[in-house]
């Protein structure tokens, strides 16, 4: 019998595409922005980014350094404002961005 595996929060750097002007970005073209998200593996994480953004109207282009949020602060200092993100999350709003930071064109 396989062991069930704990949900556990985990964050990641994503960068975003708009497509059509006067969205979630206003009038720029793609953001990146810190995301937290209640999941069981790398992959139910990207899934679950992927959702929410598309309800957004955004498209995600990279989703960047994603680990389980306790190995994070292990290894670095965390803002406060991602903890405090982090600790928002339930089953009813597994996701949370952080702020978008937005720009045009193909910069990266």
């Amino acid at each position: 019998m396989r062991a069930k595996v704990q949900k556990e929060i985990w964050i990641g750097l994503i960068k975003v595409e708009q497509s059509e002007s006067g969205g979630p970005l206003g009038d720029a073209d793609y953001a990146y922005t810190n995301v937290v998200g209640i999941a069981r593996s790398k992959q139910i994480f990207r899934r679950g980014v992927k959702n929410y953004l598309n309800e957004l109207g955004l498209k995600l282009i990279r989703l960047e350094a994603a680990e389980p949020l306790e190995q994070r602060c292990q290894k670095y200092t965390v803002h406060r404002h991602i903890l405090k993100l982090a600790s928002s999350l339930d089953t009813d709003n597994p996701v949370a961005f952080d702020v978008f930071a937005t720009f045009d064109g193909n910069k990266t």
